[in-house]
């Protein structure tokens, strides 16, 4: 397997402590808030973790650097979309108000 740099990582939470009041521990820190080791990521190779992942059953508490960490899209709206749900909106609002505007004139008798 080739020893490459970790990219792209996702995390499902932002831990509240901080890194370096953690106590040490052999391989990293352990964290009294959650009771976990924690595992320093900045300079490991993506095989170390990979290799950390499959020993904790996928569930690791981690140290990454932003250059380690993926990078979220901005959400892309086209403009025509946003033209479109005006539009909705607008037809919307004149089907609701239902008027007919017909003309109103009496009716004659058939002869």
């Amino acid at each position: 397997m080739m020893n490459n740099d970790i990219k792209n990582i996702n995390l499902s939470f932002k831990c509240p402590v901080d890194y370096t009041s953690m106590t040490d521990i052999e391989g990293g820190k352990f964290c009294n808030h959650c009771e976990k080791k924690v595992y320093d990521f900045t300079n490991s190779k993506a095989d170390v973790f990979r290799q950390i992942l499959a020993e904790n059953n996928n569930s690791v508490c981690g140290r990454f650097t932003v250059e380690q960490m993926a990078v979220q899209q901005p959400a892309f709206n086209p403009a025509w979309k946003k033209w479109l749900s005006a539009a909705m909106v607008l037809i919307g609002i004149n089907l609701w108000e239902g008027k007919a505007l017909a003309q109103q004139g009496k009716l004659s008798k058939a002869k």
